[in-house]
This record gives C-alpha cells, sequence and structure tokens, in this order.
C-alpha cells in the first residue's frame, strides 16, 4: 500500500514539474526531490541542482533556501556529513535572514545531527540546544521532544547515562501526552540501552519489553526483531541462555522472514556467545 501511495504522489508531481513554469514548477521539485532521495538519490539531485539554477539566476532566496536544505538531507543520508553540513549552513543563513523559524528548526536540529555524526559532540549540542529554543518558540510539544531525544543520544555517547536517562524521560512524557506510539516505542528502547550500559539489566528488559509491545500492536516486524535481539544480549549477560535462545528464534524467524542478512548476522554473534557460555557453564 505504502509504494503504490509513494509512486501515486511522485508521478503526480513528476506531471505538475514537467507541466509547469516558474515558482509553482521548482518548489513542487523540491518537493519531488525530497521524496525521491532514498529511492533515487541521482534524480533527486537533479531536480535540486535545477531549482538551485533557479533561485540563483531569479534571486528567489525561500526556494533557495528550501533546496539547500533538501540537498543536506541527500548529503546526510549517504553520509556525506560535512557536505551535508554546508548545505544546512546555506539554507539556515536564509531561514535567519528571513524570518523562516521552522526553517532555523530543522537547519539548527540536523546540523546537530551532522556533529554528532562527526563526534563532535559539544557543538552538536550547541545546535541541539538552539533547536530545543526553537520549537519551543514555535510551540511544538512533538518537535521539543524529538530534540530532547537528540540531546539524550549525546549524553548516552559520551557515557554520561543519568542525564541521558534524564533527556528521555522528558522527551517519554511529551510523546506519551500526544498519544504518537511510535516514538514512545523508540525512546523505550534508548532507555533500555542507557540502562542496560548502567548494568541495570532488569530495568532495561522492562523497557524493552514496553517497546516491544509497541511494535507488536503496530505489527512493525523489523523492530520487533531487533528488540528481541537487544534483550537475547542482555539475557546472555545474565547468564540466562536459554532464554536468551528463545528470544533469538523469535528474532530468527522475523529476520528470517524479510530476507534481512544482517539481522542474521546480528542474531548469529549472540547465538554463538550464548550456545558457547552455555556449553561451559554446564
Amino acid at each position: 500500500l505504502f509504494s503504490l501511495v509513494f509512486s501515486n504522489t511522485t508521478d503526480s508531481l513528476k506531471s505538475i514539474v514537467s507541466s509547469s513554469t516558474g515558482k509553482i514548477k521548482f518548489e513542487k521539485s523540491i518537493e519531488l526531490a525530497d521524496l525521491l532521495y532514498g529511492e533515487n538519490d541521482s534524480l533527486a539531485k537533479r531536480y535540486i541542482d535545477e531549482a538551485i539554477s533557479f533561485a540563483v539566476s531569479n534571486e528567489e532566496p525561500i526556494i533557495l533556501m528550501k533546496a539547500r536544505f533538501v540537498m543536506g538531507d541527500i548529503y546526510y543520508h549517504n553520509g556525506n556529513y560535512r557536505q551535508a553540513g554546508d548545505e544546512y549552513k546555506n539554507s539556515l543563513i536564509l531561514a535567519e535572514k528571513h524570518n523562516k523559524t521552522d526553517y532555523l528548526f530543522e537547519n539548527c536540529r540536523q546540523l546537530g545531527a551532522v556533529f554528532y555524526n562527526l563526534s563532535d559532540y559539544k557543538t552538536a549540542t550547541i545546535f541541539y540546544y538552539k533547536s530545543l529554543e526553537l520549537a519551543r518558540t514555535l510551540n511544538d510539544e512533538i518537535k521539543e521532544a524529538d530534540v530532547l531525544s537528540d540531546f539524550g543520544i549525546v549524553w548516552d555517547e559520551i557515557k554520561d547515562f543519568d542525564k541521558a536517562l534524564d533527556y528521555y524521560n522528558q522527551s517519554l512524557t511529551i510523546y506519551q501526552k500526544k498519544q504518537d506510539l511510535l516514538n514512545v516505542a523508540k525512546v523505550y528502547n534508548n532507555i533500555a540501552i542507557s540502562l542496560n550500559n548502567k548494568k541495570e539489566f532488569d530495568k532495561a528488559l522492562e523497557n524493552f519489553e514496553r517497546a516491544l509491545k509497541i511494535y507488536r500492536a503496530s505489527n512493525n516486524l523489523t523492530n520487533q526483531a531487533v528488540i528481541l535481539n537487544n534483550m537475547a544480549s542482555i539475557q546472555i549477560d545474565k547468564k540466562q541462555y536459554n532464554k536468551a535462545i528463545d528470544y533469538l528464534n523469535q528474532s530468527n524467524k522475523i529476520f528470517i522472514k524479510n530476507s534481512d542478512t544482517y539481522g542474521l548476522a546480528l542474531n548469529n554473534h549472540n547465538y554463538g556467545k550464548a550456545y558457547f557460555s552455555r556449553k561451559i557453564m554446564f
């Protein structure tokens, strides 16, 4: 169903782009590129290049701002973080000049993610603090929760797990209030990882179970399999090898069904640890 909707939307936008001229054509080109990247990055980039050329030639700063942002997303998706950062900065400058608070937020948050991926956590937090202020200016609680969760990830990475948990719980409260269940599940997963890093295994398992319950209710198979693998890792640390193997068997069924070779490799690693440790134990 999703692929059908995606196809219909892209076909509709392609039709508009091919039959339009001027601002409408290139505004729709940016929308189309935003849909296409990840599926067809080269085509998405071509649409953005054309929009940038139009915006520069015709002095259309808002179109240029939007195009630079999507170009940043294309580079970010491909792991070209420095190039992505340059595009986001260019978009941010235009957003600031023209008082586009929503794009200021998006660019600041993405720059936080860029610097996080470059392991520059200090600069990442600077941009996340700015995006948090902007989310509150926009009075958008979901955006606020998104950034609070981002902060948790940063503090997890620098191993300040208590601080990470504080940010995760702030974001969780908002997601629960808004009944944003998939983000609730994502935060439960992140909380569980922090608790596992603190060696609080039982609390970690409780939070993985909460995430798993939501993913099962939404029939999100891939995330179910990942959670089950994580739970198996904890059971191995607890020396509960039979429980670990049971979780891995459940996870494997999903990864096999989805032909997910990377997921199967993760499970095989844990299978090896579980069977080897159980053999030594007995």
